[in-house]
Formats: C-alpha cells, sequence, structure tokens
C-alpha cells in the first residue's frame, strides 16, 4: 500500500481497491455455488434477467402469479394445461408447437435451454420473446 508522507495515511485508490477486494472476498465465501463460466454472464442484461426468471420460477406466468401472489384467474394455461410454468411453456404447451419449432427444430432438454451454452441461452431468452409471454417487466 501506498503512505501518504505528510500524515501516513492510506490513499484513496488503494483504500478503495483493498475494500473492493475484501467484499469480492466475502461475496465469494458467502456464494460459493457461484459459477463464473455460466454462459449467462454472455448474454444481455435484459436476456440475464428472462433466463434467471425462467430457471427461478420467479416471473409472471400465471403459476408464479397464483401460488405467489394469489393473482390471476388460476395457474392453468390458456391451452388448458394445469400449469403453467417455465417447464409447460418451454417443453410442452402446444400452443407454442410452431414457435418451438422454429427455435428448437431439433428437441432440446430443459437443462440446455436454460443451462446451455450463452447461444442456447440467447435462444430460450428470443423464443420467450417472440412468443409474447411476460416474465417481468423491463
Amino acid at each position: 500500500m501506498k503512505f501518504d508522507s505528510d500524515n501516513k495515511n492510506v490513499t484513496l485508490i488503494p483504500k478503495t481497491t483493498f475494500i473492493n477486494s475484501a467484499l469480492d472476498c466475502h461475496w465469494r465465501q458467502e456464494h460459493p455455488q457461484h459459477n463464473s463460466k455460466d454462459a449467462i454472464h454472455k448474454l444481455s442484461r435484459a436476456e440475464q434477467v428472462t433466463i434467471f426468471r425462467l430457471r427461478t420460477g420467479h416471473n409472471k406466468l400465471k403459476h408464479h402469479l397464483l401460488s405467489r401472489f394469489r393473482i390471476g384467474d388460476g395457474p392453468n394455461c390458456p391451452c388448458g394445461a394445469n400449469r403453467q410454468d417455465a417447464q409447460h411453456v418451454l417443453q410442452d404447451c402446444p400452443l407454442l408447437d410452431n414457435a418451438r419449432l422454429k427455435y428448437w427444430p431439433e428437441p432440446r432438454e430443459m437443462n440446455q435451454k436454460l443451462y446451455g451454452s450463452a447461444l442456447q441461452l440467447g435462444i430460450t431468452a428470443e423464443f420467450i420473446y417472440a412468443s409474447d409471454l411476460t416474465i417481468y417487466l423491463p
């Protein structure tokens, strides 16, 4: 560390660097499951939020709105399925079959759609945007 010759105080830049380093170290200890190589970090902020909300289930799909906030007429999808959630929307909803075929001509596992490469995550986000589903309010 660099000291000020007059009063032996640490200058501002090393203080900031030291504090940031300590905060980063503390955060990493508190979040050992964090994967810095997760492809989500390569997406735009809007895409990251979309993928994160699909992963966690904290989104504006009917199932979450009803189970968490008691909002809406029920958890059912407009197609008649018992539950409109990420699994249903990304994999099963017959109302989204054409869009799903456009974005995934070959079937993809749910894991690939939500935890795959940056390309796969981007395709998932684009599918959601093209489907006119509201996952969150930007």
